[in-house]
């Protein structure tokens, strides 16, 4: 019967929190059974987190809210893993430990799956990198929307590690890119390998050590 009623008080939780975490606040001051429930990684894991994916300088060390976000990190919350995973590749440079984090969830966002790739390229496995992007583009079906989810990626990175000096490309990476689709190509109309390599270069500037 306890568990039942645990259950029930989860799934309760989960819903009260739908449209956002600050809505789990209330839950601190009634009994600690409760606010442990409350805070229980069948609740956490299903969190929007809408506030962290649109500010994202709240997950960074010293934040009040680093904490609790971690607490979503541990519970396997995509939208946490797939912050962290860029805060630890652009503060640590530990892109090894960033790709593991991204490939945890089972969840994925079109963000993470950008980031899975991009960071699969810097760290030299090329072939799967652009597999990875070559999936995403055939699951958003256009070089304009890959677009739109590769800045949100690169600013969530450039919050995490501002540039604050050009940095020449690794070469070696961006010379793994296939050459231009059609020979033609321009900033408003890109195929899908110039959209790669003018990405893997943003990238590499600020992943670069």
């Amino acid at each position: 019967m306890d568990n039942l009623l645990d259950d029930l008080a989860i799934e309760i939780f989960r819903r009260v929190s739908a449209s956002g975490f600050t809505n789990l606040a209330p839950m601190l001051t009634v009994s600690k059974k409760q606010s442990q429930l409350a805070f229980s990684p069948g609740v956490l894991r299903l969190l929007p987190l809408d506030e962290f994916f649109n500010n994202a300088e709240l997950i960074n060390e010293g934040s009040s809210f680093r904490c609790f976000f971690k607490k979503c990190v541990a519970a396997k919350n995509p939208v946490a893993i797939y912050l962290e995973s860029l805060r630890i590749a652009a503060q640590t440079g530990d892109i090894s430990v960033a790709i593991d984090m991204l490939f945890s969830v089972d969840v994925v966002s079109d963000y993470n799956i950008f980031a899975r790739g991009i960071f699969l390229i810097t760290a030299d496995f090329t072939e799967p990198g652009i597999a990875t992007i070559s999936y995403l583009f055939s699951r958003v079906g256009s070089v304009a929307q890959m677009d739109v989810i590769g800045n949100v990626v690169y600013r969530h990175l450039l919050i995490f590690r501002p540039v604050t000096r050009r940095l020449f490309a690794n070469l070696r990476v961006v010379d793994s890119i296939p050459r231009c689709l059609g020979g033609h190509c321009t900033v408003q109309s890109r195929c899908l390998n110039c959209f790669l390599f003018w990405f893997v270069v943003k990238f590499n500037n600020v992943l670069r050590r």
